[in-house]
């Protein structure tokens, strides 16, 4: 899989707000790769045209061949994960987005009545507060690109 760089400009009067190029086709990238939403459930757009901005972008994962077509588009381009990593940190700074987030508020509830009682933690209950490992709890954010590109 290859990342894109996709950039999407404002419509003018009587269009969708958001106009992406012509040769991108939605049904298609989710069902041969990854929307901005499957590579980032946050949501990987820069979000300029939210804030007043005339353009902005997003940035989508496809299969080889089909990234490749779609990078003859002017306003779509094949860039690196490390570059896709870098936008959506800016993405994330931009937009006060903590690195981490809880999502199981009743465990990480139930683990600090644990702490405050001065009990011990278990195994599991450790792995939870850790943002790194993927089980339930508190977990990083943002994928990594690589990660996505390599389907983990």
């Amino acid at each position: 899989m290859k990342a894109l760089k996709v950039r999407i400009k404002r419509g003018k009067l009587g269009q969708s707000m958001m106009v992406y190029p012509s040769g991108y086709n939605a049904q298609e990238v989710d069902r041969f790769g990854l929307g901005p939403l499957g590579v980032n459930h946050t949501g990987a757009y820069s979000g300029h045209i939210g804030r007043g901005g005339d353009e902005e972008w997003c940035i989508i994962a496809l299969d080889d061949s089909l990234a490749f077509s779609y990078a003859l588009h002017p306003d779509m381009t094949i860039i690196t994960s490390d570059e896709a990593d870098t936008l959506m940190e800016q993405w994330r700074l931009d937009n006060n987005e903590s690195e981490d987030v809880i999502t199981d508020a009743i465990l990480i509830t139930a683990i600090q009545a644990k702490q405050a009682a001065r009990e011990s933690l278990t195994k599991d209950e450790r792995r939870a507060l850790d943002p790194k490992d993927p089980m339930r709890g508190v977990n990083r954010r943002l994928r990594k690109m690589k990660d996505v590109l390599d389907g983990k």
